[in-house]
Parts: C-alpha cells; structure tokens; sequence
C-alpha cells in the first residue's frame, strides 16, 4: 500500500512540482511565480499533497513563516489551506506585523536622532527593506537586529546618541575571538533598550574578513543612494550593492559555502532584490567583484541554487558552470538535509551517506576556507593566529557551529 504523503510526493512530481517539502516551501515563497505555476501549487492543496505541518516547520525554521503566510494571501492560495492551519497562521503573522512597527518606530527615532546630530547613515539588510517596500507587505520579513552603518569618525557620537536615547551596549559582547587584529571586527556591541525586542548594531564596516574585501565599504558610502520618507532622509546602499551584500553574507562569514548551509531566507531576498531591481542591475560587475576575491564559483553556485529554488531567470550575460551546478547541488542537499524534511531521515542509509558527504567536504575545504577567508592581518606575524583559527575550526566538536 502507497503511503498517502509519498503518493502526494509522486503526484507534485508529475505536475511538475517538487517531491520535497523544502522545494515546495521556495516555490511557494519566490516572486518568481505565473499563473501556470499558480495552478498548478492550487491543484496540489486543495488535492491534499502537502504535508502542511512539515511546510510550516520548515518555514519557521527558516524564518520564513510571515513570508510564507504574505505569500499564500497574495497569490489568492490562502482560501485553499486546511482550516486548522489558518488562525494560527495568520496569528503568527500579525505578530510580526506588530513586532515589525516597533523596529520601524525605533529606527525612525534613531534616524531622526542621527540627523539631528549630523551624523549620516546607511541601513542594511531588512532595515533597509523598511524604506524601499521590498516585499510589498509590512509582515513578510522577520527581523533579528537592525544594521546602520556609520562613517567610523562618527563612531563615537552615534554611541552616544544610542546611549542617549535609552540604548544599553552589551558590556559582555566579544567579537569573534576579542583579538585586536585589523581585520575582525565591522560592528559595536549589539545594544537595546529594557524591555524592548529591538537590537541595533552600529556598523563602521559592512562584514569582515574575505565578505568585507569583496563587499568594500568605500565603495557603499560612494555610490549610496538617499531617499526621503515621512520627513527623513534615508540612506540605503546602491541596488547592486545590496545584491552583492546578500550574497557575500549568504556565502562566506559562518563559512556557510563549505557547510552547505546557505539559508532560504537569504535565497529568497536575493530573487526579491533581483526583481525588484533587475533592469538597473549590471550582473557582469556583481560576477566580476567575486572572480576579483576569489569567489567565481562561489557566486556561480549561488546563482545556479538561487535559480532552482525560486524560478528566477539565469542572467545570460553569465557563464554556466557545471562546477557551479555542482556546488548548488551540494547545498540543497545540505539545505535539505539540516531543514529536517522528513523525506531525507538523518537517521536513513540515504541521510547518513549525504551528512558523511557533507561532513566530508566541510573537513577537506576548512584548511582552504581558514587561508582564503582569514580574520586577521596580513602578514608572517599573524601566522599563529591563522593555524590557532584553523584548528579551532577542526577540533571544535561541532561542525556545524557559527563563528
């Protein structure tokens, strides 16, 4: 007898569909979507071939939930769920929706403050989705911190006016290892109010070590763009250079290239970046910023997952690359495999020999990864530091542990 999840499994497949539940998810997720693959994702609910409860796990767990939720009301797919899963949902939602309004209020209070103070400002990541309506809704993102970059002159009475309004800087933060190396540091001590979910972190660069030389912040002060919204001047980094920021960050500083651990959340703010502001993008140069570091394959790779996972269109001014195809392979298996669908067991034959895969190809590119992407000053003289980051990584106990 067919179980009815593997038969929901085959049939997906014969609509064209993913077999997966996490291939699922970024089908629902992605912008990417026409009225073809609408009917096709609607035929599937309301035929009963998804496993509702592993989709919003894995939504979750990738902190996708309001995302998905926006998505599916969108789409006109919402009326189409099981009823069990809707007042849940969309109570998660709202949710957000209101934690989202604090993080806007507080970053409107902070903008104003900086530029009472002269201080000008430049806001990454999803504080930057606040201002330019990336998503179209005001409860898709999910948010940890708020990222503002300042110029490092003004380091000093950004810190001041955060402490002025009410802002307390963990005292216990250390950065990475606390070595004062030239290299290892872009941000302060994260710091909020009492009682408030709402962290900022004040950036002086835009991310360390090999990500930062290949997203240099030289070049984000010089070609940023202001926007004014509800009397404020806003400062937001260049369209190409927030494709370029998510993709660095997706790929290199918790070595999640070589871990196959690249997260569906930034997959996704990569497509809706590319939508949003492909006509203005020159894929040549985002391609040629990461051949100049190293990273060729690299950005390849993200491209190749990207265009798997959302449906977004191969740039043809881009090479293919079977090797890039390979990579992109590795990581959804690695995606997949970490995102506990439970068509891969970890405890399977199947999801044993892929987690001894992946453990495998983790151990042979650390000693590569610890060169290429170091932390630390150049030179002889920080060569003890390099080795001392190199076998942290291998006889940490975990290979799976950030930075």
């Amino acid at each position: 007898m067919v179980e009815p999840e593997r038969l929901g499994r085959a049939d997906r497949e014969r609509a064209g569909l993913p077999r997966d539940t996490y291939g699922l998810l970024a089908l629902l997720l992605t912008p990417w979507q026409d009225q073809h693959l609408l009917t096709r994702l609607r035929t599937a609910i309301e035929r009963g071939q998804v496993d509702w409860a592993a989709l919003w796990r894995i939504a979750y767990a990738e902190r996708c939930g309001p995302l998905l939720y926006a998505r599916l009301r969108a789409d006109g797919l919402w009326p189409s769920l099981p009823g069990e899963n809707q007042g849940l949902q969309r109570n998660n939602y709202l949710t957000n929706v209101v934690r989202n309004e604090g993080f806007r209020q507080a970053l409107d209070e902070v903008l104003s403050a900086f530029h009472g103070a002269d201080i000008e400002a430049i806001l990454f990541k999803g504080a930057a989705t606040f201002y330019d309506d990336l998503y179209a809704d005001p409860g898709a993102r999910t948010l940890a911190d708020l990222d503002i970059l300042v110029r490092p002159a003004d380091l000093a009475r950004a810190q001041q006016v955060l402490t002025g309004l009410g802002y307390l800087f963990d005292e216990d933060f250390v950065a990475l290892d606390g070595l004062a190396t030239d290299c290892r540091h872009h941000h302060l001590a994260p710091c909020r109010k009492p009682d408030s979910p709402v962290e900022i972190e004040l950036h002086y660069n835009t991310v360390y070590a090999q990500a930062g030389r290949a997203f240099p912040v030289d070049r984000v002060w010089a070609d940023h763009q202001v926007i004014e919204s509800a009397g404020l001047s806003v400062g937001l980094p260049s369209p190409a250079h927030r494709l370029l920021h998510n993709t660095v960050h997706a790929l290199l500083p918790h070595r999640e290239f070589i871990r196959s651990q690249v997260a569906l959340r930034e997959v996704m703010e990569f497509a809706y970046l590319v939508q949003t502001y492909g006509q203005v993008l020159s894929w040549r140069d985002w391609y040629q910023q990461g051949l100049g570091h190293g990273l060729g394959i690299q950005f390849l790779a993200y491209l190749c997952l990207v265009e798997r996972l959302t449906g977004m269109p191969y740039p043809p001014q881009l090479p293919r690359s079977r090797r890039a195809e390979w990579h992109a392979t590795r990581l959804l298996m690695g995606a997949t495999q970490d995102s506990g669908c439970k068509e891969i067991p970890k405890k399977s034959v199947r999801g044993t020999l892929i987690q001894f895969f992946l453990r495998s190809y983790y151990y042979l590119h650390l000693p590569r990864w610890a060169w290429a992407n170091p932390c630390y000053a150049e030179g002889v003289a920080v060569l003890p530091l390099r080795l001392r980051c190199m076998a942290k990584r291998i006889f940490s106990g975990d290979w799976l542990q950030g930075d």
